[in-house]
Protein backbone atom coordinates (compact mmCIF):
# COMPACT_ATOMS: atom_id res chain seq x y z
CA UNK A 1 0.00 0.00 0.00
CA UNK A 2 1.07 3.79 -0.87
CA UNK A 3 1.43 6.14 1.09
CA UNK A 4 -1.72 8.21 -1.02
CA UNK A 5 -3.90 5.15 -0.81
CA UNK A 6 -3.50 5.56 3.09
CA UNK A 7 -4.09 9.04 3.13
CA UNK A 8 -7.08 8.20 0.83
CA UNK A 9 -8.47 5.62 3.14
CA UNK A 10 -7.91 8.25 5.65
CA UNK A 11 -9.90 11.03 4.58
CA UNK A 12 -12.72 8.75 3.44
CA UNK A 13 -12.67 7.26 7.08
CA UNK A 14 -12.74 11.26 8.63
CA UNK A 15 -15.35 11.98 6.32
CA UNK A 16 -17.89 9.19 7.27
CA UNK A 17 -17.20 10.13 11.06
CA UNK A 18 -18.01 13.26 10.34
CA UNK A 19 -20.77 12.50 8.59
CA UNK A 20 -22.30 10.72 11.56
CA UNK A 21 -21.60 13.12 14.18
CA UNK A 22 -23.07 15.95 11.85
CA UNK A 23 -25.85 13.68 12.02
CA UNK A 24 -26.95 13.72 15.44
CA UNK A 25 -25.69 16.81 16.12
CA UNK A 26 -28.65 17.65 13.57
CA UNK A 27 -30.82 15.41 15.77
CA UNK A 28 -30.32 16.96 19.55
CA UNK A 29 -32.42 20.21 18.54
CA UNK A 30 -35.67 18.22 19.39
CA UNK A 31 -34.06 17.10 22.39
CA UNK A 32 -33.44 21.09 23.50
CA UNK A 33 -36.55 22.27 22.03
CA UNK A 34 -38.23 19.41 24.36
CA UNK A 35 -36.44 20.16 27.67
CA UNK A 36 -36.90 24.10 26.92
CA UNK A 37 -40.99 23.23 26.32
CA UNK A 38 -41.08 21.25 29.29
CA UNK A 39 -39.04 23.69 31.46
CA UNK A 40 -39.39 26.77 30.92
CA UNK A 41 -42.83 28.00 29.31
CA UNK A 42 -44.70 25.61 32.07
CA UNK A 43 -42.86 27.06 34.71
CA UNK A 44 -43.68 30.84 33.66
CA UNK A 45 -47.45 29.73 32.56
CA UNK A 46 -48.17 28.39 35.91
CA UNK A 47 -46.44 30.90 37.89
CA UNK A 48 -48.35 33.70 35.64
CA UNK A 49 -51.74 31.59 36.63
CA UNK A 50 -50.71 31.64 40.12
CA UNK A 51 -50.22 35.36 40.14
CA UNK A 52 -53.07 36.12 38.19
CA UNK A 53 -55.43 33.53 40.44
CA UNK A 54 -54.07 35.30 43.59
CA UNK A 55 -54.67 38.32 41.75
CA UNK A 56 -58.77 37.47 41.03
CA UNK A 57 -59.28 35.96 44.34
CA UNK A 58 -62.35 37.48 45.53
CA UNK A 59 -62.94 36.61 48.69
CA UNK A 60 -59.88 38.92 49.82
CA UNK A 61 -61.71 41.30 48.97
CA UNK A 62 -64.86 40.04 50.45
CA UNK A 63 -62.91 39.74 53.94
CA UNK A 64 -61.53 43.44 53.83
CA UNK A 65 -65.46 44.74 52.89
CA UNK A 66 -66.57 42.38 55.91
CA UNK A 67 -63.99 43.74 58.13
CA UNK A 68 -64.71 47.27 57.45
CA UNK A 69 -68.77 46.42 57.82
CA UNK A 70 -67.64 45.15 61.38
CA UNK A 71 -65.81 47.64 62.37
CA UNK A 72 -68.67 50.17 61.21
CA UNK A 73 -71.22 48.07 63.06
CA UNK A 74 -68.89 47.96 65.81
CA UNK A 75 -68.42 51.98 65.89
CA UNK A 76 -72.29 52.88 66.01
CA UNK A 77 -73.37 50.40 68.51
CA UNK A 78 -70.14 52.37 70.96
CA UNK A 79 -71.92 55.41 70.00
CA UNK A 80 -75.64 54.55 70.77
CA UNK A 81 -74.35 52.54 74.63
CA UNK A 82 -72.74 55.85 75.35
CA UNK A 83 -75.89 57.86 74.72
CA UNK A 84 -77.93 55.19 76.27
CA UNK A 85 -75.87 55.93 79.32
CA UNK A 86 -75.61 59.80 78.92
CA UNK A 87 -79.67 59.64 79.00
CA UNK A 88 -79.80 57.64 82.04
CA UNK A 89 -77.45 59.57 84.08
CA UNK A 90 -79.42 62.62 83.16
CA UNK A 91 -82.84 60.77 84.63
CA UNK A 92 -80.50 59.63 87.58
CA UNK A 93 -79.57 63.51 88.08
CA UNK A 94 -83.12 64.73 88.27
CA UNK A 95 -81.94 67.09 86.10
CA UNK A 96 -84.47 66.29 83.18
CA UNK A 97 -87.56 68.24 82.66
CA UNK A 98 -90.64 66.48 84.40
CA UNK A 99 -93.78 66.74 83.06
CA UNK A 100 -96.69 67.47 85.62
CA UNK A 101 -97.61 64.29 87.26
CA UNK A 102 -95.62 61.84 85.27
CA UNK A 103 -94.03 60.74 88.31
CA UNK A 104 -95.23 60.52 92.50
CA UNK A 105 -93.75 62.46 95.23
CA UNK A 106 -91.33 60.76 97.41
CA UNK A 107 -93.15 59.36 100.71
CA UNK A 108 -93.49 61.71 103.52
CA UNK A 109 -93.74 64.74 101.36
CA UNK A 110 -95.03 67.68 103.30
CA UNK A 111 -96.19 70.95 101.71
CA UNK A 112 -93.80 73.60 102.34
CA UNK A 113 -91.79 72.26 104.84
CA UNK A 114 -90.08 69.39 103.01
CA UNK A 115 -86.87 70.58 101.10
CA UNK A 116 -85.33 70.10 97.70
CA UNK A 117 -82.57 71.32 95.57
CA UNK A 118 -81.70 71.49 91.75
CA UNK A 119 -80.51 67.66 91.47
CA UNK A 120 -84.19 66.40 93.21
CA UNK A 121 -87.49 65.47 91.40
CA UNK A 122 -88.67 69.07 90.46
CA UNK A 123 -92.34 68.30 89.81
CA UNK A 124 -94.62 65.83 91.09
CA UNK A 125 -97.70 64.26 92.26
CA UNK A 126 -98.88 63.84 95.72
CA UNK A 127 -102.23 62.28 97.02
CA UNK A 128 -105.04 64.44 98.72
CA UNK A 129 -108.19 63.95 100.20
CA UNK A 130 -110.12 61.13 101.96
CA UNK A 131 -109.01 57.52 101.30
CA UNK A 132 -110.35 54.99 98.73
CA UNK A 133 -112.05 52.03 99.44
CA UNK A 134 -109.09 49.08 98.98
CA UNK A 135 -108.12 47.89 95.43
CA UNK A 136 -109.00 51.21 93.89
CA UNK A 137 -106.90 52.21 91.05
CA UNK A 138 -105.31 55.00 93.60
CA UNK A 139 -105.45 55.59 97.01
CA UNK A 140 -106.61 59.06 97.77
CA UNK A 141 -109.40 60.82 96.10
CA UNK A 142 -107.45 63.52 94.89
CA UNK A 143 -104.01 64.24 93.70
CA UNK A 144 -101.91 67.72 94.12
CA UNK A 145 -98.99 69.01 92.07
CA UNK A 146 -96.10 69.76 94.10
CA UNK A 147 -93.05 72.16 92.48
CA UNK A 148 -89.55 72.32 93.97
CA UNK A 149 -89.70 76.14 94.42
CA UNK A 150 -86.96 78.43 96.12
CA UNK A 151 -85.65 75.08 98.19
CA UNK A 152 -89.03 73.90 98.83
CA UNK A 153 -91.68 71.96 97.68
CA UNK A 154 -94.56 74.14 97.04
CA UNK A 155 -97.93 72.27 96.65
CA UNK A 156 -100.88 73.33 94.95
CA UNK A 157 -105.05 73.07 95.81
CA UNK A 158 -106.61 69.12 95.91
CA UNK A 159 -107.94 68.36 92.89
CA UNK A 160 -111.34 66.17 92.15
CA UNK A 161 -113.36 64.16 90.06
CA UNK A 162 -116.25 65.60 88.77
CA UNK A 163 -118.59 64.31 89.62
CA UNK A 164 -117.59 62.27 92.87
CA UNK A 165 -118.13 58.90 93.31
CA UNK A 166 -121.84 58.97 95.12
CA UNK A 167 -120.45 57.24 98.29
CA UNK A 168 -118.22 60.70 98.52
CA UNK A 169 -121.35 63.16 97.71
CA UNK A 170 -122.21 65.56 100.85
CA UNK A 171 -125.74 65.70 100.95
CA UNK A 172 -127.44 69.36 100.83
CA UNK A 173 -127.87 69.60 104.04
CA UNK A 174 -124.79 68.41 105.89
CA UNK A 175 -124.87 66.36 108.95
CA UNK A 176 -122.79 66.22 111.88
CA UNK A 177 -121.04 63.08 112.59
CA UNK A 178 -121.74 61.02 116.29
CA UNK A 179 -119.26 61.29 118.66
CA UNK A 180 -115.94 59.56 118.51
CA UNK A 181 -115.71 59.76 114.55
CA UNK A 182 -112.46 60.82 113.49
CA UNK A 183 -110.00 59.33 110.59
CA UNK A 184 -108.52 56.20 110.86
CA UNK A 185 -110.97 55.01 113.31
CA UNK A 186 -113.22 51.92 113.18
CA UNK A 187 -116.57 52.16 111.78
CA UNK A 188 -119.73 49.68 111.37
CA UNK A 189 -120.43 49.95 108.30
CA UNK A 190 -119.04 50.99 104.92
CA UNK A 191 -120.75 52.70 102.23
CA UNK A 192 -120.58 50.44 98.88
CA UNK A 193 -122.91 51.82 96.24
CA UNK A 194 -123.88 55.24 97.92
CA UNK A 195 -127.13 56.35 99.35
CA UNK A 196 -126.39 60.27 99.03
CA UNK A 197 -126.31 60.70 102.51
CA UNK A 198 -123.00 58.83 103.70
CA UNK A 199 -121.11 61.65 104.35
CA UNK A 200 -120.86 63.33 107.74
CA UNK A 201 -118.86 66.47 109.25
CA UNK A 202 -116.61 67.02 112.24
CA UNK A 203 -114.47 69.41 113.31
CA UNK A 204 -110.99 67.73 113.62
CA UNK A 205 -108.18 68.75 116.89
CA UNK A 206 -107.20 72.06 114.34
CA UNK A 207 -110.24 73.40 114.75
CA UNK A 208 -110.87 72.57 111.13
CA UNK A 209 -114.09 71.26 109.66
CA UNK A 210 -113.89 67.96 107.95
CA UNK A 211 -115.83 65.63 106.03
CA UNK A 212 -116.21 61.74 106.85
CA UNK A 213 -116.97 58.89 105.38
CA UNK A 214 -116.88 54.91 106.55
CA UNK A 215 -115.39 52.90 103.69
CA UNK A 216 -113.82 48.96 103.75
CA UNK A 217 -110.08 49.66 103.98
CA UNK A 218 -107.43 46.66 103.79
CA UNK A 219 -107.29 46.54 107.49
CA UNK A 220 -111.15 46.33 107.99
CA UNK A 221 -114.08 49.23 107.96
CA UNK A 222 -112.91 52.67 108.61
CA UNK A 223 -113.75 56.08 108.88
CA UNK A 224 -111.57 58.20 106.53
CA UNK A 225 -112.22 61.80 106.67
CA UNK A 226 -110.17 65.22 105.25
CA UNK A 227 -110.99 68.72 105.00
CA UNK A 228 -114.02 70.11 103.95
CA UNK A 229 -115.13 70.28 100.97
CA UNK A 230 -114.09 68.10 98.86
Amino acid sequence: MNIRSFASILLTSAATVGGTLAGCSSSNPPSTTTNAGVTNPPSTTANAGATSSSASNPPSGGSSSSLAGAMTTSASTGTGTSAASSGTTEADSGTAPTEAGAMACVSGLEDKVTTCTATSLQQCTKGCGPDLPAGSSQTTLGTKTCTCTAGVYDCGACAYESPLPLCYQASATASMCAGGVADKLPCTTPCTTGTGNDVCTTISDAGKAEDCVCIMASTGNVWTCATSPW
